[in-house]
């Protein structure tokens, strides 16, 4: 696992990955993580 520092609002890239499949995943389709950071972002203004 990658070091990483709480405090650093950024996420090393194998932990983002890992957070997205944890727990499950309650839809059968994925969305791809590009489409699903721009709608987020867009929900977040």
């Amino acid at each position: 696992m990658t070091d990483f520092d709480l405090e650093n609002p950024v996420l090393p890239k194998a932990i983002r990955h890992a957070a997205m499949t944890s727990g499950g995943y309650s839809y059968p389709n994925k969305i791809k993580r590009k489409a699903y950071e721009e709608s987020l972002h867009r929900l977040q203004i």
